[in-house]
């Protein structure tokens, strides 16, 4: 599995980034996570940088905005990332939406 991140953890508060190229929706805060597992596979997440960062659970998130909630299922927590990744494919397919995307803004 691969995701499109440049840096590893810094330990600041990770911001999210809706990501088109993420194959897996990805967070570095386990209690980000509403229901998780631990996870037991073998897969890391490569980096940008070519190295692999290790994935410990593996559960959902509900975010909320103004009128509805989406659900973002078989997120990865990955505790040394440096941004919360959204993946655009995972967000519209979850949640039978599309997104449309503007110079300074998208909407959902």
């Amino acid at each position: 599995m691969s995701a499109n991140c440049a840096n590893k953890s810094t330990g600041k508060s990770a911001k999210s980034l809706l990501d088109s190229d993420a194959s897996h929706n990805i967070t570095s805060d386990l209690s980000n996570l509403s229901i998780h597992s631990e996870y037991d596979g073998t897969d890391v997440v490569v980096i940008g940088d070519g190295s692999g960062l290790s994935v410990t659970h593996i559960g959902s998130i509900a975010l909320q905005s103004a009128g509805r909630i989406f659900q973002l299922r078989d997120t990865l927590c990955v505790p040394a990332i440096h941004k919360n990744l959204i993946s655009v494919h995972h967000l519209t397919k979850t949640n039978n939406v599309h997104i449309e995307f503007h110079p300074d803004y998208f909407l959902v």
